[in-house]
């Protein structure tokens, strides 16, 4: 196949890649929304909310770094699509929670569920945008 089959292709796999994180990002930040209201109904305090906003954060960093490496052992759409899943799994069961322990938990698994975003996004568009491909990101000009 050339590389002029690759165009229609290219177009729904970085749409897909594009829907995909937004949605990744969108669920990342819902808990920012819904604060307010957590405290008034459960009456949390700073101090809860921090330690729920912050056990996210943490396994954020640690399962980015973690998914770097697996999205080279594995699927990279699989694991793009089962982090996905699981985190708007797990947002579903963080508004049937009401304790300050069991919000920390979720909200820690999802943190683990976003760093699957993007490391294989990114080994997906790399593999369907590398310059060999494209043109693009290699030396386009004769003088460079």
């Amino acid at each position: 196949m050339g590389s002029n089959g690759y165009g229609y292709y290219r177009v729904v796999i970085f749409f897909s890649m594009f829907t995909g994180y937004s949605l990744y990002f969108f669920n990342r930040k819902t808990f920012s929304f819904v604060m307010p209201s957590v405290m008034e109904e459960i009456n949390l305090d700073k101090d809860d909310l921090g330690l729920i906003a912050s056990s996210q954060t943490m396994a954020y960093a640690i399962s980015k770094f973690i998914s770097g490496v697996l999205s080279d052992q594995i699927s990279a759409r699989w694991l793009f699509s089962i982090g996905l899943f699981l985190v708007g799994g797990i947002n579903i069961a963080f508004s049937w929670s009401s304790t300050v322990t069991m919000f920390s938990l979720l909200w820690f698994i999802n943190g683990l569920g976003q760093g699957c975003g993007w490391p294989p996004c990114g080994k997906v568009l790399r593999k369907w945008y590398e310059p060999s491909h494209s043109g693009r990101g290699g030396r386009s000009c004769p003088a460079a």
